[in-house]
């Protein structure tokens, strides 16, 4: 993991780094590129490199797919409910439409898990 960290268009010494994790400044942009940009991406690598461990270890296969244990459904699921939320926040005038809308999308869900015609993806 410590390899995506020194990984990128700029190199940078050891010193910027150690530098950069000690007292950082906003405006040096080897600061900028060791905080803001290649540590958030170590730990997303992480943090998908451990699930996708667990994942393999849970159901003992060697390729495991997201769909195995509802991942994608899940995600769906969240999108469907985010939108509804957002849809309370709206206008009165919008409101009715985005209700609609979400009943629509949750139809469209629940049609394209049973596999009918009309699935996009």
């Amino acid at each position: 993991m410590a390899v995506s960290l020194t990984l990128g268009v700029r190199s940078l010494a050891f010193s910027d780094y150690a530098a950069a994790f000690t007292n950082s400044d906003q405006y040096d942009p080897d600061h900028v590129t060791v905080v803001h940009i290649r540590l958030p991406r170590m730990i997303a690598g992480g943090a998908l490199e451990a699930a996708g461990s667990l994942m393999q270890a849970l159901t003992r296969n060697p390729l495991p797919n997201p769909g195995l244990l509802g991942v994608n459904a899940g995600a769906a699921f969240a999108l469907i409910i985010s939108s509804g939320r957002q849809a309370k926040a709206i206008s009165l005038y919008l409101r009715f439409p985005a209700r609609h809308s979400l009943r629509w999308q949750s139809l469209a869900l629940a049609a394209g898990s049973r596999g009918m015609p009309g699935r996009c993806a």
